[in-house]
């Protein structure tokens, strides 16, 4: 059985999950947003020769790698799954664009910290931040509680008219274990259960599965967030954490290992350089717009 995985960062290693499980006699797997206008002709052109593929819902943007399209093209070859992102580890962290609505990178990578957009623009102290990260489940910008809960429904939200069904996954192995490495990059363990899911549905029943600890993961060569403390305090988990984030790909020095303080410093002498104007947080939404209303109310009392 031939299979395709169309996703984001994570096809590489779901890609190895399904190839290492047996399963499958090839298995190609594709980031979409990485691959050329020729490449996604091409790819789109041997669709027909795969037995079953698997993809996260592309909107119609996509044109014809849309879900709707695929499934009206392929039918049942196409297995749909949610694109994983939970919240609930990391509720401090936030994507912000500029004003040219492209990407502002942080000092880790794509991820900055709330707390610390919160505290330059209200005159905070790093050491004052840092305080509210580790010890405060009510924050001045977020609850800790309720955006594990809100993450966890958005997800189950999503993923209501598709394929396979992995939202539980985010809410169970993150009381156990660190199952994201960051809002969007989840553990080896947290894909392999997840790529179990899709071969029990591809295969119609509880195939073999396989032990896939020893096997790579691609993502942990990037951005690496540890849980917010106030989270285990929160809901009582049983591991104990690193508090250390390491620099992902793209930073001045991918691979550096930092604590909360280094990067609050580091964000406010980028928010310095750049401009308050250039901070607009996107997402996860709830947190992008309470960042909004507090960098606004500071413009305005200026």
């Amino acid at each position: 059985m031939k299979a395709l995985v169309i996703a984001n960062c994570t096809s590489h290693t779901t890609g190895q999950l399904l190839r290492h499980s047996g399963h499958f006699t090839e298995v190609e797997a594709v980031a979409l947003y990485a691959l050329t206008p020729e490449k996604k002709e091409d790819l789109f052109s041997r669709l027909n020769s795969f037995d079953i593929i698997f993809t996260v819902p592309h909107n119609a943007n996509w044109g014809d790698f849309a879900l709707t399209n695929l499934k009206n093209s392929f039918k049942d070859k196409i297995i749909s799954y949610a694109v994983p992102f939970f919240s609930g580890l990391h509720p401090d962290i936030v994507y912000v664009d500029n004003a040219k609505n492209a990407r502002l990178k942080s000092p880790i990578g794509d991820y900055h910290s709330s707390l610390a957009i919160y505290g330059y623009v209200n005159g905070l102290s790093v050491r004052e931040v840092a305080a509210i990260w580790r010890n405060e489940i009510v924050t001045p910008v977020y609850d800790v509680e309720q955006v594990w809960v809100d993450s966890y429904d958005e997800i189950r939200s999503r993923e209501a008219g598709l394929d396979v069904k992995v939202g539980d996954i985010f809410d169970t192995i993150n009381r156990q274990e660190v199952g994201m490495l960051t809002i969007n990059h989840p553990s080896l363990r947290t894909l392999s259960l997840m790529a179990e899911r899709l071969v029990n549905t591809a295969l119609g029943g509880n195939a073999s599965w396989i032990d896939t600890s020893t096997l790579p993961h691609n993502l942990t060569n990037d951005t690496v967030i540890p849980p917010t403390p106030s989270v285990r305090q929160a809901f009582q988990l049983p591991y104990r954490a690193s508090e250390l984030f390491v620099c992902g790909r793209g930073t001045e020095q991918p691979g550096e290992i930092i604590d909360f303080e280094t990067l609050c410093d580091r964000s406010y002498r980028l928010y310095n350089e750049v401009g308050i104007e250039n901070i607009l947080p996107r997402t996860p939404a709830q947190l992008a717009k309470d960042l909004s209303d507090a960098i606004k109310k500071n413009l305005t009392s200026i």
